[in-house]
């Protein structure tokens, strides 16, 4: 019996080694290096020279990194607002739907997902072109004058938003759709049977029912809209006026065209424990004060 558990325990250890040994050399080692090098003044080709904690001492004096949490938070905001309320109302509009028609209008939402973030950035570009993007040609057929879009300081942010929704919103569907299926119909037949209507259903049974689907959606949604980058660096450069400067792309023109090593490890730690403690706070709102494992 020992022997036997004994092999069991020895295979379980091999099949996970693989995915330990990754999350440890990919995962903690980099967040270790990250740290460390965040202590020192270091361009990547000379010397390291420690300087403690100096690097974080000016990040709080910095004002461009300011206003690019500034940004990031605006963008988080909007972006997981917007994602969460459109994929519900996606997932209950399809969901609606019978027969094959649900597999096609499911599969034309969450096409869009599959497709690459930089190639999906390159033809949204494209799109918003000044003055003979596809948008534009259209707003003036209509009769209306062209925007600006990506060259806007007031418009970019928001037409980055909405090329990260339309690359996300068919995943958030799906799983509210999975989600919206394990509801129990025995309760929406009880539900018809009192009288109640589609938003009193809605209200007493299908969104309770889906609070810890949307705890997830927002929970990773915010994780993703705290790290864009992509996007960002494909369509706008962090312009114009530094209107898309957020956090990560700071992080990456410091690190990169500056060429402050240190101090954009810094930022990257900085970023990260902001991220942490704002999923906490999220886990412990949504399931009203209490931790996940509480909960």
């Amino acid at each position: 019996m020992r022997t036997s558990r004994r092999q069991e325990s020895f295979s379980a250890f091999l099949f996970l080694l693989p995915d330990v040994a990754g999350l440890i050399l990919f995962a903690f080692v980099p967040i270790v290096l990250a740290v460390y090098i965040s202590l020192t003044q270091w361009n990547g080709y000379t010397q390291q020279l420690f300087v403690g904690l100096k690097n974080y001492t000016d990040l709080f004096q910095d004002a461009e990194f300011g206003k690019s949490l500034l940004t990031t938070l605006e963008y988080a905001t909007v972006f997981v607002a917007t994602m969460t309320v459109l994929s519900l109302c996606c997932a209950l509009i399809i969901n609606s739907v019978k027969g094959i028609g649900q597999e096609i209008y499911r599969t034309m939402i969450f096409t869009p997902y599959a497709i690459s973030a930089v190639i999906a950035a390159m033809v949204w570009t494209f799109l918003y072109q000044v003055p003979k993007g596809y948008f534009n040609s259209f707003l003036m057929s209509i009769g209306l004058d062209k925007m600006l879009f990506l060259g806007s300081p007031e418009q970019a942010l928001f037409s980055v938003i909405a090329v990260s929704l339309w690359a996300t919103l068919g995943y958030n569907m799906i799983i509210f759709m999975a989600a919206i299926k394990d509801v129990p119909a025995e309760l929406y037949e009880a539900a018809e049977i009192d009288g109640a209507n589609f938003f009193e259903r809605f209200k007493t049974i299908t969104l309770p029912m889906l609070k810890n689907t949307s705890l997830f959606i927002i929970v990773m949604s915010t994780i993703a809209a705290l790290q864009v980058f992509d996007q960002i660096k494909i369509m706008t450069d962090g312009g114009p006026a530094k209107a898309t400067n957020v956090t990560v792309y700071y992080i990456y023109k410091m690190g990169f065209t500056v060429g402050q090593l240190g101090y954009a490890s810094a930022t990257a730690v900085l970023l990260f424990i902001a991220i942490s403690i704002f999923t906490l706070f999220q886990f412990r709102l949504l399931n009203g004060g209490k931790t996940k494992d509480e909960a």
